[in-house]
């Protein structure tokens, strides 16, 4: 997940919920790639098992997001990016500003 979005953690917190949800009896550890300081995800630490990679680089960001096996993606082109070259499962909020794929591996949720 790329935070540091147009998008309210809210809604990042209740994608993470539902693929709990969808997972009921693991308990999947979410990496988290964002900019800023881990006090800044402490709420979402106390709800969810998180990995923080923290001002990461460009490259090896871009690598691990489009090889996670869900990714939850923020309106930016770096997230799109990341869809398009990976193969997993998909999250995107919309309404976005250009087309996305519909069905197959993408799901999409309004915000």
């Amino acid at each position: 997940m790329l935070f540091r979005s147009f998008v309210e953690p809210d809604w990042f917190a209740g994608v993470m919920a539902m693929i709990l949800d969808e997972h009921r009896g693991e308990r999947p550890l979410f990496h988290v790639y964002s900019q800023g300081r881990a006090e800044e995800f402490a709420d979402l630490g106390r709800r969810f098992d998180l990995r923080l990679h923290l001002e990461a680089g460009d490259q090896e960001t871009l690598l691990n997001m489009s090889r996670a096996d869900v990714l939850v993606m923020s309106p930016s082109g770096f997230s799109y990016l990341a869809a398009i070259l990976g193969e997993g499962r998909k999250i995107a909020r919309t309404p976005w500003w250009h087309h996305l794929p519909q069905g197959g591996n993408w799901t999409l949720i309004p915000g």
